[in-house]
């Protein structure tokens, strides 16, 4: 009973306030339901759909007098009460008392009432008067606190991005005073950061009891709403055209219509404000410096890597000046997400010093900013080549280095120590890198050897002439020392030693022209199969240009260990080798595999019963002989003595014989014992042996 009355209630409840919306836009004389449906959408203990048809009745009310032109501020009401014009100008001023109540309630709605239906409600609500509230004109008074409660959001904002992304940024209007209001935004917290601080940064917990916003937080909703936004097609970039697509355009005719003359000369001087979102050139601009102004902020360290994974594709292209960004001042953080407010200085520059990962992600926006913008950066290649560790087969974003990595080492002006340094460099790497790293290797170094022939002599070279070449740089004495010697290594463990200096960070130091590419030869044996067939394309003349090609790194860079296997599943062999037997092997190997050793079928205790029993035997038998012997001895002299040791070694010869002819009778004896003994199980050939007689 209590369920259906708090039901029936409720409903009541919602019929009544929709009635109370109803009367209120019908006529001027029932305003005062005004004040019971802003009670009605400001009590959050109330439930969603009375709440949310009072907004919607609200809404409708004020936007109405917003398009008359019959809400205006307490400042003009007081200029019209001057005017003679007084209890009108007392209803306008209590309006728009009860317009500003409604505008807190909505935007307190907005931050408090999240991933709810009425937040969504509300946020519409809020971009109406965005649109409504200025003649011609877009508020961005109003949707500068939309923007700054995202950004300072604790929680989620998830909610009112999606809804922005899908219904409001492809508005070009909307998308320019967001990026101004990102600039500014940003602005204002770097210099609070500057006047409440020494250092650019605080820990999490002193900034939380400064603002209550947490600087993580901030930087991370900055970022979504920045890189949320969508961007210009190259298209409207180069036409240079306007782009008419604004919220605030639809309604500027009908505006100008219910206004009447009084607003005529407001509205043409808001269509020259309106002029600057139009503009793709304006666009770039504030594009731009919103993009800068983020880049001061000392960024977590994942924000930071979502950052530089995006600038070279989403950020760079359309930026105005984007060599601004190596003069961008940064705060870095370091590992584990801990900030080092003292180290300052270019964004790009400084995230490629920062080696391993980090240096990875920004190579590919600092090569396009060397490439296409002219950016000098004297350290370029030997940072590049400090790279060059076995961790980067396992990097997250190899594929895309790899594929830099040969664009940088294209050019032909590059000098000769320089491009042997990375093919050394690289083979070096090959000896410890897995099967697809290995195949990725050797078609960097294919096509280095094929654009820079000078540095041939690393694969031409004769071993005995560059170990000498390297004693000599060494200080070693070489005159006189004969092939021999050179072969055996024997110079002060000078010569045979490969002179290219691995721990040396500069290319023009680490000796590589006086080496050569022995690591590849070691692939010829590599036990992948994939491998060692591929680096046979290394054996042909590359300096013959017109009978080669370069190696597109593309196909190459995303091999791993499932496409090496599908590839040698998938292919077709010309001959393929068998395993053919004569007779099937009952024993793992074959008797004659070791000397020494017997396989097979053989009971080691009836053969050692036998062999005790033989040597007993031979034991008596000798014995007897002896004592006969002796006998002998006193009545034949010498000569007979000498006759009978001959006979005594006759008679152990055929003792031994048949000692020999015994044991194979009862190793035959004895196998067709066991096999009756067997009491029928099956032993396997290599098993039996190891059972009990």
């Amino acid at each position: 009973m209590r369920a259906k009355e708090s039901k029936a209630s409720k409903s009541a409840f919602l019929e009544e306030t929709k009635q109370l919306g109803s009367d209120l836009l019908t006529s001027r004389s029932h305003v005062n339901n005004a004040p019971a449906l802003l009670s009605t959408l400001s009590n959050a203990k109330h439930p969603s759909p009375p709440r949310a048809e009072a907004l919607r009745s609200l809404q409708a009310f004020f936007v109405s007098l917003l398009r008359a032109g019959k809400l205006e501020s307490g400042a003009r009401s007081v200029e019209a009460a001057k005017d003679g014009e007084e209890p009108e100008a007392v209803y306008r001023m209590w309006v728009w008392s009860k317009y500003q109540e409604f505008r807190k309630t909505v935007f307190r709605m907005i931050t408090e009432e999240s991933a709810s239906a009425l937040q969504v409600e509300a946020l519409n609500t809020w971009m109406d008067l965005v649109r409504d509230e200025k003649l011609g004109e877009f508020n961005n008074t109003l949707y500068y606190k939309l923007c700054e409660a995202t950004v300072r959001c604790k929680g989620s904002t998830n909610d009112i991005l999606q809804l922005l992304i899908k219904k409001y940024f492809k508005y070009c209007d909307v998308r320019y005073y967001t990026y101004a209001n990102l600039e500014t935004l940003i602005s204002k917290r770097l210099r609070k950061n500057e006047k409440g601080m020494d250092t650019a940064v605080s820990s999490d917990e002193d900034e939380e009891k400064r603002s209550g916003v947490r600087l993580h937080a901030f930087s991370r909703n900055a970022y979504e709403l920045l890189s949320s936004l969508p961007t210009l097609s190259n298209d409207e970039q180069k036409s240079g055209d306007d782009v008419h697509e604004l919220w605030t355009h639809p309604q500027d005719e009908d505006r100008n219509r219910e206004s009447g003359g009084k607003r005529k000369n407001r509205a043409s001087s808001s269509k020259t404000k309106q002029s600057k979102p139009t503009s793709p050139k304006k666009q770039k601009a504030a594009f731009s410096k919103a993009w800068l102004a983020f880049l001061r902020l000392a960024l977590p360290l994942d924000t930071y890597k979502k950052v530089l994974g995006r600038l070279h594709r989403q950020v760079i292209p359309h930026m105005n000046n984007p060599i601004l960004l190596s003069s961008s001042v940064l705060y870095l953080p370091v590992v584990a997400s801990v900030y080092a407010p003292d180290e300052c200085s270019d964004f790009l520059t400084q995230s490629y010093d920062v080696g391993g990962l980090i240096s990875v992600m920004a190579l590919s926006s600092l090569f396009i900013l060397i490439t296409g913008h002219g950016l000098e950066y004297p350290d370029f290649y030997n940072k590049l080549y400090a790279l060059l560790e076995p961790s980067i087969f396992v990097a997250k974003h190899r594929s895309r280095f790899f594929e830099l990595l040969d664009s940088c080492l294209k050019s032909s002006h590059l000098p000769a120590y320089l491009a042997a340094a990375f093919a050394k460099r690289l083979g070096r790497l090959v000896l410890s890198a897995p099967p697809s790293g290995s195949i990725v290797v050797i078609a960097l170094i294919h096509n280095i050897l094929r654009r820079h022939p000078s540095v041939n002599c690393l694969v031409h070279r004769d071993s005995s002439q560059a170990t000498t070449i390297a004693a000599v740089k060494d200080g070693a004495n070489v005159e006189g020392i004969t092939a021999e010697e050179k072969s055996d290594k024997a110079v002060d463990g000078k010569l045979g030693a490969d002179p290219f200096r691995a721990d040396e960070s500069d290319t023009a130091k680490c000796d590589a022209l006086q080496s050569s590419l022995w690591e590849i030869d070691t692939l010829r044996r590599h036990y992948c199969p994939a491998v060692s067939r591929f680096v046979e394309s290394l054996e042909t003349d590359l300096t013959v240009r017109a009978k080669t090609t370069e190696m597109s790194i593309s196909d190459f860079s995303s091999t791993s260990y499932a496409t090496i296997f599908n590839e040698e599943v998938g292919r077709r062999l010309k001959a393929v080798p068998l395993a053919f037997y004569h007779t099937v092997p009952s024993t793992l190997f074959a008797e004659n595999c070791f000397e020494g050793w017997t396989f097979g079928d053989v009971d080691v205790t009836p053969m050692k019963a036998i062999e005790d029993t033989k040597t007993s035997n031979i034991v008596v038998n000798k014995e007897t002989v002896d004592a006969e012997e002796d006998s002998d001895e006193d009545e034949d002299g010498d000569e007979e003595e000498g006759m009978n040791e001959e006979d005594d070694e006759e008679e152990n010869k055929d003792s031994m014989d048949d000692l020999d002819s015994d044991r194979d009778s009862d190793d035959s004896a004895g196998s067709r014992s066991r096999s009756e003994q067997s009491d029928g199980e099956d032993w396997p050939g290599p098993l039996k042996r190891f059972r009990s007689g």
